[in-house]
């Protein structure tokens, strides 16, 4: 009857799609072959009058039915019309490849109904018809993402976890990317680092090859800087996931990074030295592209640009495949660079030769290591107070990196930062709480509870009576993560740090007050899973003796602990030292550190004036 139904069908449109996935639902296996036949008959009857009720049928019985069955017949209608249909069915495009999406995390008949009908729709859809729902597909891939049951991110997606997952998706994004606009560029490729993070490796590997060329054509052109920034973080996403695949175009790769390195925008040098540190796998390698970044280190490149270099080399060197790779002459040329830029009047640059220093110096030898702090470092000669800075920087670097090799040097550390700590220049002040506290936290993860003791005797009063709110935030924070690193450690310094933190309970500055909140909720355990209880004990055991000593003081907690302390959620200490380091771990996300570029490109700014 199809063929004579003709502008009739318009009327009836609802009810004939209804009976259609009702009988594709029901027909026995021996008779869907040929229901499907016809069915691909019918539909070929949904005029341009109609097509909006047609897919607004097949969208709410997907959305509604529990029947497998009558969703994989949806997943079959939207197949046979779009394959076969006259009919304009632009303006609903959305709504199918919706319908379809949804089905991606499925399982079975109806999985393989879903991505059969979403190729079948998108092999009928020109490209640059395709590239205008970039960011609406993308809207889509972020609802899929989501597990709605156990409210988390899913590591991948079924659908694109079949042979040929992303094939449906994949001209779309490329098309985007290759002849878009500048804003349909960046659209798509984060379209393709969406489809990176939620596929499997073995699934992604057969297109990672037809994936990596346009990528490397269109960053080397001159194109915005949020363009080459989300090319960059494509192409770190598929090192992460794939990296063995893109072998071919390591040499290309290479010469992109680095040439990312030099770029006037954060956001592209910070994409291109978190690539380049995971493209190395390789020591020789490595050590070649090192020569090569010390040179632009010591080049004469803006401040921002020689930092980036910086922080490439120290990703390198920390990188899991490079680490304790390097050769002995290598590491000693990393040192010395470091020991060259530790007096830069630029702090980040001070920040990230410290650094240099510490992950090279947990490789040396015995020899080479007691070298290094005792000659090159604690009796490094000094003048401005940027050179004491700089040598406290990389002294609590290297207490971090070198764990128990820093126990013969110690003491002698100890020594200089408790100098540090009476320095008239809070630039110095501060990095001495930092070092100060970096040794009480080796200190408590040794279980030294002496040390512990004397060095949180000797922060404390920069917290009390310190006159400059980074000093007192500095000094509260090192109290906060001690309480994270030892229960033991905490109780031991109850008598001496507590009191001074309950006197800055009302300190007018909001992160100090914060930090102090945060010193308490820690030091106390309350952020330990399960441990409410045992942490009102140790509160109540402490206000117990305090009450002996000081009933006023002893009250002030009470209160303070009531109020603000226990059911407190503090924000993760801040660690300037290692910040540069971490920016890769919130990449999986394309839209990620959009506010911290947005920061940097302001700091650049100041920096430039």
């Amino acid at each position: 009857m199809s063929p004579n139904i003709g502008k009739g069908f318009n009327r009836y449109c609802e009810n004939v799609t209804n009976a259609l996935l009702d009988g594709i639902g029901r027909s026995p296996p021996e008779e869907l072959a040929d229901m499907r036949v016809a069915c691909s008959q019918v539909v070929l009857c949904v005029s341009q009058e109609c097509v909006t009720i047609f897919c607004n049928v097949l969208e709410e019985t997907s959305a509604t039915s529990k029947n497998p069955a009558i969703r994989g017949a949806v997943a079959q209608l939207i197949a046979s019309f779009t394959s076969n249909t006259r009919t304009n069915f632009d303006s609903q495009l959305p709504l199918l490849m919706q319908i379809l999406l949804r089905l991606f995390n499925e399982s079975g008949e109806l999985l393989q109904a879903a991505w059969d009908a979403l190729d079948a729709t998108m092999k009928s859809v020109p490209e640059e018809k395709q590239a205008k729902h970039i960011s609406f597909v993308r809207s889509v891939l972020s609802d899929i993402a989501f597990d709605q049951y156990e409210l988390k991110k899913r590591d991948s997606v079924a659908g694109f976890n079949l042979k040929k997952g992303i094939a449906p998706l994949l001209p779309m994004m490329q098309y985007g990317l290759m002849h878009g606009s500048s804003s349909v560029r960046v659209d798509a490729a984060d379209g393709l680092s969406d489809l990176i993070r939620l596929t499997n490796e073995a699934a992604l590997g057969p297109f990672v090859i037809k994936i990596t060329g346009p990528l490397i054509r269109i960053v080397g052109d001159r194109f915005p800087a949020d363009v080459k920034t989300a090319i960059l973080n494509t192409l770190y996403l598929l090192l992460v996931k794939a990296g063995k695949h893109l072998k071919p175009f390591i040499p290309q790769l290479q010469s992109t990074m680095i040439k990312a390195l030099s770029d006037a925008s954060a956001s592209v040098r910070s994409r291109g030295g978190l690539a380049l540190a995971e493209l190395l796998t390789e020591p020789k390698r490595a050590t070649t592209v090192l020569a090569e970044l010390v040179v632009l280190v010591n080049s004469d490149a803006a401040t921002a640009v020689r930092t980036s270099a910086l922080q490439a080399m120290n990703g390198i060197c920390m990188s899991t495949a490079i680490s304790g790779q390097l050769a002995p002459e290598t590491l000693q040329k990393n040192i010395s660079v470091g020991l060259e830029h530790l007096g830069s009047e630029q702090d980040q640059i001070r920040r990230e030769s410290a650094k240099l220093i510490a992950v090279n110096a947990q490789h040396l030898g015995e020899a080479e290591l007691s070298e290094l702090i005792n000659v090159r470092l604690l009796k490094r000669q000094v003048g401005l107070w940027i050179d004491r800075d700089g040598i406290m920087s990389a002294l609590q670097a290297c207490v971090r990196t070198c764990g128990p090799r820093i126990e013969p040097h110690r003491a002698a550390i100890t020594k200089l930062a408790m100098t540090g700590l009476a320095d008239p220049h809070t630039g110095v002040l501060s990095a001495a709480i930092l070092l100060a506290g970096e040794l009480m936290l080796h200190a408590a993860k040794t279980n030294d509870l002496d040390s512990v003791v004397s060095l949180a005797a000797a922060i404390i009063p920069q917290l009390v009576s310190n006159e400059t709110a980074q000093v007192r935030l500095d000094a509260a924070s090192r109290f906060q993560l001690l309480g994270e690193v030892s229960a033991d450690a905490s109780t031991a310094v109850y008598d001496t740090v507590v009191p001074g933190l309950v006197a800055r309970a009302q300190d007018p500055n909001g992160p100090v007050r914060q930090a102090v909140v945060g010193a308490c909720h820690t030091l106390f355990q309350f952020h330990v899973a399960d441990g409410f209880e045992a942490a009102e004990k140790r509160l109540g055991a402490y206000h117990t003796r305090a009450m002996k000593k000081n009933a006023n003081d002893a009250q002030a907690l009470i209160l303070f602990a009531k109020k603000s302390v226990a059911r407190a959620k503090p924000s993760p200490v801040e660690d300037d030292l290692w910040a540069s380091t971490k920016q890769g771990e919130t990449l999986a996300d394309p839209n990620a550190a959009k506010a911290e570029e947005e920061e940097e490109s302001e700091e650049e700014d100041d920096d430039s004036e």
